[in-house]
């Protein structure tokens, strides 16, 4: 599994979003205004797997690979969502096969590609019964 692996972490690496598509500092108020709408109305979402190239099928099942390879899957996968103004927040508790899981399903949800500021993928709905998160909800308290 180890070099299966090792061809799925320079997958995610390519998935980077290049400084050419960034286009940061070179948008006039008309193209932010522009990303704003588009975000808001939810017309140009795709999902997230769509624009960095990446389908949750490629992965492994948790099961199937050790901890420190999710490690790695996850690292990897968290400097990937960067590169596209994106962070996904999950508490630091959250065992690894249950963060690797949650990552991956993250390039099955909508998103909309943003110039500027940070889109925050969140799990919370602030009702912790039925959370994805399970007993490491922050709701549970």
């Amino acid at each position: 599994m180890e070099s299966y692996v090792k061809m799925l972490l320079e997958e995610i690496r390519k998935a980077h979003r290049t400084h050419s598509e960034e286009l940061i500092g070179s948008e006039s108020v008309e193209d932010t205004f522009s990303d704003i709408e588009r975000f808001v109305s939810g017309d140009a979402e795709q999902p997230l797997g769509y624009y960095c190239g990446l389908s949750p099928e490629s992965f492994p099942p948790p099961e199937r690979i050790s901890d420190g390879e999710k490690l790695r899957i996850c690292r990897a996968l968290d400097e990937m969502l960067e590169s596209w103004n994106t962070v996904v927040d999950i508490p630091s508790e959250v065992p690894s096969p249950m963060r690797y899981r949650l990552l991956v399903n993250k390039l099955r949800d909508p998103f909309t590609p943003m110039r500027f500021g940070t889109f925050v993928f969140d799990f919370c709905t602030g009702c912790s019964e039925g959370c994805e998160l399970e007993g490491y909800c922050r709701c549970r308290d």
